[in-house]
């Protein structure tokens, strides 16, 4: 964590610190385990370190650091188990709001999308090519994300948001195999998108997301049996 990460001039620096340390987690900048040093954070974004205590403390909130005595600040480590479980949770509300997305939208809301859609999946496509995969996890990211914006269903979005959160999505950059996997099971989503048929697009999202819950898991069951042996 020694790069500078400038944050701006704005009303609410707590806010864009908790902002610029949540994406640093959910981009694997910030890794499971890793603390969360004040002066260090502090140097980084050039800010004191009062809107670092307070950003920290709402991460904290969030659950995504926890806070040990004598130890201080680290980021949440998450098992394989638990990762399971958040994979379960993403299938069945992200295909219901994948459902409501086809459902509910706008005809020009709904098209925009399917553009936007299409223009995320050539670049996923592009970063595999060119074998740099460590985009994946935001484009991945914002690919979701889109669907899910056009639901009609605040709750819903905010849920889903606040579990992601917790998603590590970083890993698929990690491992070649499963961005391409990723990637390649966007494809089906989309043509079901493009189709207008919701109830093929809720289920071919929440394939999507048990396949990559699986191997997410695998991944992390042969990293933790590595580091154990």
């Amino acid at each position: 964590m020694d790069k500078i990460v400038p944050i701006a001039k704005y009303s609410s620096k707590r806010d864009l610190v908790v902002q610029a340390l949540r994406e640093m987690i959910l981009s694997g900048r910030i890794v499971p385990g890793q603390r969360l040093r004040q002066e260090e954070l502090s140097r980084m974004l050039g800010v004191s370190a009062t809107p670092i205590r307070e950003a920290i403390r709402l991460l904290e909130a969030e659950g995504l650091v926890v806070g040990e005595p004598h130890r201080g600040v680290s980021v949440v480590e998450i098992s394989s188990d638990e990762l399971e479980d958040i994979a379960h949770i993403r299938s069945m509300l992200e295909g219901l709001a994948t459902r409501q997305a086809v459902d509910r939208a706008t005809p020009q809301a709904f098209a925009a999308l399917i553009a936007q859609l299409g223009t995320l999946q050539e670049q996923m496509e592009a970063c595999l090519v060119n074998g740099s995969t460590e985009p994946i996890a935001s484009l991945n990211r914002d690919f979701h994300l889109l669907i899910y914006d056009l639901c009609g269903s605040p709750y819903l979005i905010e849920t889903i948001r606040r579990i992601w959160m917790h998603q590590p999505g970083y890993i698929i950059w990690e491992s070649p195999d499963l961005a391409a996997a990723s990637v390649e099971q966007h494809k089906t989503v989309l043509e079901t998108l493009r189709a207008g048929h919701a109830e093929s697009a809720a289920r071919a999202m929440q394939v999507h997301i048990e396949l990559s819950g699986l191997a997410f898991k695998n991944f992390l069951l042969k990293r933790e049996a590595a580091n154990s042996g």
